[in-house]
């Protein structure tokens, strides 16, 4: 573990934590939590070379949802394939510029060890927030011209309508602290009323379904009742988000629905 620092990209080894099967004793780890009062969660996903899931990815991300479940702060999952050789790569390059103890020294690292554990957290913080601008910055903008490329033909339907996805994290009274998640699904809700506004002369109906935790490491093929046991009950099945998306579909040209919350049952943030 280590705690850091996204304004300076600091980062600080902690000490190892133990786990027993893969299981943290979560009150140990929730003081250690409250003692760092964090505003966000990384958690390493080590998939396998190919993109395949392993089975240490499966846990992680199984861990992942129960830390955001216990804590309330957002937790995000970052591609922590080669980071650790990217950090050895670097501090290579350090030591054969004559650098290593230097940069050792002036960050209070004292053991090769600590030095690539720092290196690596840094590296993986660089892939999460390049990503997370390069996402927020695309997704908007390629979600308004989608729709504009579509409008033509969306009048010519006799019932047509346009679905969104968003999150219960943009409801005016979720609890979560993770501003930027939030803001950019609350921004989503706002482009839904005002393109309803814009399109109501035309008659399409548009719609925005404000999604809790999802089951999405199961695909269709998995029952609802396999998706369940596994999951805890803590995690909304597939299947239920194409019955919400079938039933706007189904309504007829007179109906208009604005939106629909389905937060997971076991989701105490609404």
């Amino acid at each position: 573990m280590a705690v850091g620092s996204s304004i300076i990209e600091s980062a600080t080894p902690l000490a190892l934590f133990p786990m027993k099967d893969g299981i943290p004793n979560w009150d140990e780890l929730l003081k250690i939590i409250k003692q760092h009062q964090p505003n966000l969660f990384l958690v390493g996903l080590p998939l396998n070379m190919d993109d395949s899931e392993s089975e240490l990815s499966t846990r992680a991300r199984k861990f992942a949802r129960r830390l955001r479940h216990q804590t309330n702060i957002e937790t995000l999952m970052v591609d922590e394939r080669l980071t650790t050789r990217e950090a050895r790569d670097e501090l290579d390059h350090y030591h054969a510029q004559g650098r290593a103890k230097k940069l050792a020294a002036d960050i209070g690292i004292e053991t090769q060890k600590e030095l690539t554990l720092k290196l690596s957290i840094k590296n993986a913080w660089g892939k999460l927030f390049y990503t997370q601008y390069l996402k927020h910055k695309i997704w908007f903008l390629s979600c308004i011209l989608a729709i504009q490329s579509l409008i033509e033909n969306l009048r010519l339907s006799p019932n047509a309508k346009i679905i969104l996805i968003g999150s219960t994290w943009g409801l005016d009274n979720h609890n979560g602290k993770e501003v930027v998640f939030s803001a950019s699904k609350f921004a989503l809700r706002g482009i839904v009323h005002s393109l309803r506004e814009s399109l109501r002369k035309d008659q399409i109906g548009v719609s925005i379904l404000n999604l809790g935790y999802l089951a999405t490491e199961f695909d269709l093929n998995t029952s609802i009742e396999d998706v369940l046991q596994q999951s805890g009950h803590e995690l909304i099945p597939l299947q239920d988000v194409i019955l919400a998306i079938k039933f706007i579909l189904s309504t007829s040209q007179a109906s208009c629905v604005k939106e629909i919350n389905m937060p997971a049952m076991a989701d105490l943030n609404l």
